[in-house]
């Protein structure tokens, strides 16, 4: 496994409230052409489920349970949407 190592201005750490209305995960993105995005379901008992536009549901979403965390390969943390299965699930996440 390699590291790519990147001052601490390249990337962002935040956590974003998601209920059961798709939401995006950061509309207000400013690193473009990044490596990708490291989201982390944080609540203890809903799943989170991740898609890549506002059409995401819990149906056809990736599915996040309760602790479970995923890397998406993308070049903006805005073209990434959640949704939950509950609502006040939070989603923490970085992007690099």
């Amino acid at each position: 496994m390699s590291v790519i190592e990147t001052s601490k201005s390249a990337g962002t750490t935040k956590q974003k409230t998601v209920s059961t209305s798709a939401v995006q995960l950061d509309a207000d993105a400013t690193h473009q052409a990044m490596i990708g995005v490291r989201i982390k379901n944080t609540h203890a008992s809903n799943d989170l489920f991740v898609g890549f536009d506002n059409s995401v549901t819990t149906s056809n979403g990736y599915k996040l349970a309760a602790g479970e965390e995923v890397h998406v390969p993308i070049d903006s943390a805005a073209s990434i949407w959640l949704i939950a299965s509950a609502a006040s699930t939070v989603a923490s996440y970085m992007a690099v």
